[in-house]
């Protein structure tokens, strides 16, 4: 974003958001939103920083604000945070849960094709914007197979 003031959409955008998190996290209890929380984050990040391995950066360097560019890292390091996600998952979440991974993933390859067509690339605004849909997508699913 090269502008870094938050315009109308923005702070719409925002608001939703942050009422759809905390109206989804209330209606969880209390053991079931701790563990949530502990998965949700690291999923998400891990999740969404695949975008660098699936699209290149949209802008040219120059053109880059800070002239930094997200990093694609090692597939060790993938590798490893893949591993701990998993091993995350598997001993905190129950077993019911497991299905509810698959949303961020929807999310992440739903957001990877849309911004292929659309700029043919990710900036860093994208990656955010990515994450924290995945994230959301997680807790909402986790509130779906709840309520189920």
């Amino acid at each position: 974003m090269k502008d870094s003031r938050v315009g109308t959409y923005g702070v719409i955008a925002l608001i939703l958001y942050f009422l759809t998190f905390y109206k989804t996290l209330e209606n969880l209890p209390y053991d079931l939103l701790i563990k949530s929380l502990l998965i949700g984050d690291p999923l998400a990040k891990f999740i969404s920083s695949q975008i660098t391995l699936f699209l290149k950066y949209s802008r040219k360097v120059e053109e880059s604000k800070s002239g930094v560019i997200y990093l694609k890292g090692g597939m060790l390091q993938k590798a490893l945070q893949g591993v701990l996600c998993i091993l995350m998952i598997y001993f905190l979440l129950p077993q019911q849960y497991y299905l509810c991974v698959a949303a961020p993933i929807v999310v992440f390859a739903s957001c990877t094709i849309y911004l292929a067509k659309k700029i043919g690339g990710y900036t860093g605004d994208c990656c955010g914007a990515v994450f924290v849909m995945s994230e959301l997508s997680f807790y909402m699913a986790i509130l779906i197979t709840y309520n189920i």
